[in-house]
C-alpha cells in the first residue's frame, strides 16, 4: 500500500491504492508551482545575521569537545576503549558515552544505521553535550576503482544521493529550505586526519561521500552515484550528519574505511571485512584527539 498525497487549496487529502510498490507520489496544484519554484531560487533567511552566526559559531568552539558518532558498536568500540573517565547517558534509546580520548573531552554514540537515526543522535549530540566538532566514523563502500578494502576515505564534501526533487526543476541531492546539494566538511579537521592517516602508513583517499539509506550492492546504483555526484564511496549517515551540523553551524568531519565494493560481491566482503576495516581507523582517530586536546587543531 502507498499513499499519494494530493494538495489542493491547502487541504490535504489521502488516497491509496493496493497492490503498488512504488514510493509515495507529492503533487502540487498549479498555483503552488510557481512559489515552490520561486523559493528555490532564493533559499528563505532563518532570521539571524551573519554577526549573530559568527558569534555562534566562535561560542561552539569555545566547549572544546570533540563528538564522534558511528552507526554500529563495532564502528566506535575500539575508540571507547580508549577512552577514561568515562559516564554513560541514555536518550532516546541511544547510549552517548562522556570521557577522556587523548587528552580531549569526548562523547560518543552509536547511532543505529540509516539517515534518521544519525540526523536524530547527532541533533541530541549538540543540544546536551554542544561539541565542538562532530566526527563520523565507520565503514564504507568503494564507488572509485582506486579504492580497495581496509583503505580509509576522508570526505572533502557529503551528498545524500537518494535526496531527488529533481521533478520539480532541482539538482539532484538538493536539500529544500538552505538550498544546497553537497555539504562541505571541515577543512582543518578533513587535512589533519589525512596527514595522520598518511603517517600511519594508511592508504587514504579525499573526496566526496555519498549517504543514502541503501546498502549499495549493485553496479547500476553503483554507477549512478558515481556519475551523478562524483563520488568515491557510499554508506547510509555521514551526510545527515553533516546536515545536523550544517543547520547547527558545528563543524564536521568523515572518516571511512572501505569494508566492500559496492558491488554484486558487497555483501561477502562486508560480512569478511566490516569488523577489520572498522579498526584500522582507531589510532588516527586516538591521535586526532590527542592533538585536539593539546589545541593543535
Amino acid at each position: 500500500m502507498t499513499f499519494n498525497h494530493v494538495v489542493r487549496s491547502s487541504t490535504l487529502r489521502w488516497s491509496t491504492r493496493q497492490g503498488r510498490r512504488s514510493a509515495a507520489l507529492l503533487f502540487y496544484c498549479p498555483a503552488d508551482m510557481g512559489k515552490r519554484h520561486k523559493q528555490h531560487s532564493k533559499p528563505a533567511r532563518h532570521g539571524k545575521t551573519d554577526k549573530e552566526n559568527n558569534s555562534e559559531t566562535q561560542l561552539r568552539k569555545g566547549t572544546e569537545m570533540i563528538g564522534i558518532i558511528g552507526a554500529m558498536e563495532t564502528e566506535i568500540a575500539g575508540i571507547r576503549e580508549r577512552m577514561t573517565a568515562k559516564k554513560e547517558k541514555m536518550i532516546s534509546g541511544i547510549k552517548y558515552v562522556v570521557g577522556k580520548l587523548g587528552g580531549a573531552d569526548t562523547v560518543t554514540a552509536v547511532c543505529g544505521v540509516g539517515k534518521v537515526f544519525a540526523a536524530v543522535c547527532a541533533q541530541t549530540m549538540i543540544l546536551e553535550y554542544h561539541p565542538d566538532i562532530i566526527l563520523n566514523t565507520g565503514v564504507a563502500g568503494a564507488l572509485s576503482p582506486e579504492l580497495s578494502a581496509m583503505d580509509i576515505v576522508v570526505a572533502e564534501q557529503t551528498v545524500q544521493y537518494d535526496m531527488d526533487t529533481s521533478p520539480l526543476g532541482d539538482p539532484k541531492g538538493y536539500i529544500s529550505g538552505i538550498g544546497i546539494v553537497y555539504f562541505e566538511a571541515d577543512k582543518e579537521a578533513t587535512a589533519k586526519l589525512f596527514d595522520i592517516l598518511v603517517r600511519h602508513g594508511n592508504k587514504a583517499v579525499k573526496g566526496v561521500i555519498a549517504s543514502g539509506d541503501r546498502f549499495v550492492a549493485s553496479d547500476c546504483l553503483k554507477n549512478f552515484i558515481t556519475t551523478e555526484f562524483n563520488a568515491i564511496a557510499c554508506e547510509m549517515e555521514g551526510a545527515a550528519i553533516a546536515q545536523v551540523c550544517y543547520v547547527n553551524k558545528c563543524r564536521f568531519a568523515v572518516l571511512r574505511a572501505i569494508s566492500d565494493g559496492a558491488d554484486g560481491e558487497a555483501e561477502l566482503s562486508y560480512n569478511e571485512f566490516c569488523d577489520k576495516a572498522a579498526a584500522v581507523y582507531v589510532d588516527v582517530v586516538n591521535e586526532f584527539a590527542e592533538q585536539y586536546g593539546d589545541k593543535n587543531l
